[in-house]
């Protein structure tokens, strides 16, 4: 007997309507034209509350094209230059301000919660979990899923979902949730938050009621389990927020096919992730657009070899074995990489394992230049 998908707080077939929407100020550009608009979530506190967003969409057009929505983390904001990013690629792609704040960072008079800790863990309540952040946050990406799939130049069988830290946070939430999505992109971000997270301390003040209200309906592992669409993970080696094991865990709990891109002291932040191609050439992977990077097939350990084999739709040009020989506080462990053997034909990279390594993985550069990771493996 097939289970029921768990959905939480959240009421699906409402947020799958198109909500009341305001259309204000477009802007033109060379490549795309980017407008302004607000549009309904949840009720806050008694009153109705409204999300500002940008929408961009390219000039040059045929047919129904591919689109994108985009969630930024904390101290983020609704970015016209993400969504722009995406318009120059051929993407139509929406970038709302996650904090109930308009295009000028100031509180709106008719926002949501803000992502203050109190709305995020300590004001929880059986009473109070439609009043909390991530509630309304998940809701509002699901609305934006829903503005795009009503719009006519849109091909509705081609939205897909990227967040960068909360944002990631929220998008794996999402593809656990949304039916509608073809893919997901997710960067730096992992479940199990009271195991090891920037925000583990934090949760350690709440109650045994809270703590358990929290992780049954807002904590990523509760959703993201249920996700059957593909997935692009991304992360440093040190993240400061979400821990190394625990993204790894998370990853590994998806039904559909993920692809790794674990890079060696990546800074957490905003910018880098706008302009890292494999984003682009992942979503273009998965609308008709672009060749598949490259996902592990299997790997293991023989006779003191690391290996794996993957595939993938460019050939690989390149391969590193990236290590780590430390336990112990994922912030402070070294990381290493040394060439690795490549068997382009065979689809196979192999390395000696340096000795007292604890964990590794393969990087892969394919004739495009672009990098991916394999799976993490414990030694």
């Amino acid at each position: 007997m097939k289970s029921e998908r768990y959905v939480g707080p959240w009421d699906l077939a409402g947020l799958s309507q198109v909500p009341d929407m305001q259309w204000e100020e477009e802007t033109e550009y060379s490549a795309y034209s980017l407008t302004r608009l607000s549009y309904a979530n949840e009720s806050y506190q008694g009153r109705d509350t409204r999300v500002f967003a940008y929408y961009a969409q390219p000039k040059q057009m045929e047919g129904p094209i591919p689109a994108i929505v985009l969630l930024h983390g904390g101290a983020g904001k609704a970015f016209p230059e993400w969504a722009g990013q995406w318009a120059e690629r051929g993407y139509a792609a929406i970038a709302m301000d996650l904090f109930g704040n308009g295009s000028d960072g100031d509180r709106m008079s008719d926002g949501g919660p803000n992502q203050t800790n109190e709305e995020l863990f300590f004001n929880i309540s059986t009473e109070t979990v439609t009043e909390m952040w991530p509630y309304h946050a998940v809701a509002a990406a699901i609305r934006a899923v829903s503005i795009l799939d009503d719009r006519p130049e849109i091909d509705a069988s081609q939205i897909g979902l990227m967040g960068i830290s909360w944002g990631g946070y929220l998008a794996e939430i999402v593809a656990g949730l949304e039916s509608r999505l073809s893919y997901a992109i997710t960067v730096y971000a992992g479940g199990y938050f009271e195991q090891g997270s920037h925000w583990a301390n934090e949760m350690k003040r709440m109650s045994k009621e809270q703590l358990g209200l929290w992780n049954d309906n807002f904590e990523i592992s509760r959703y993201v389990h249920q996700s059957r669409i593909p997935m692009m993970w991304a992360t440093g080696t040190n993240d400061t927020c979400f821990p190394l094991d625990n993204w790894h865990r998370t990853y590994r709990s998806v039904q559909g096919k993920a692809t790794l891109r674990l890079i060696k002291d990546w800074q957490h932040g905003y910018h880098e992730p706008w302009g890292t191609m494999e984003f682009i050439a992942y979503a273009d992977s998965n609308t008709g657009r672009g060749t598949q990077l490259a996902i592990t097939r299997s790997f293991g350990v023989s006779d003191g070899v690391a290996w794996a084999e993957y595939e993938t739709g460019s050939p690989i040009q390149f391969a590193k074995l990236l290590y780590t020989q430390d336990d112990g506080d994922w912030q402070t462990r070294r990381w290493q990489e040394v060439a690795a053997d490549l068997n382009a034909r065979a689809n196979h990279a192999s390395a000696a394992l340096p000795d007292g390594t604890t964990i590794f993985c393969f990087i892969l550069e394919d004739e495009r230049e672009l990098i991916v990771s394999t799976e993490l493996v414990w030694v």
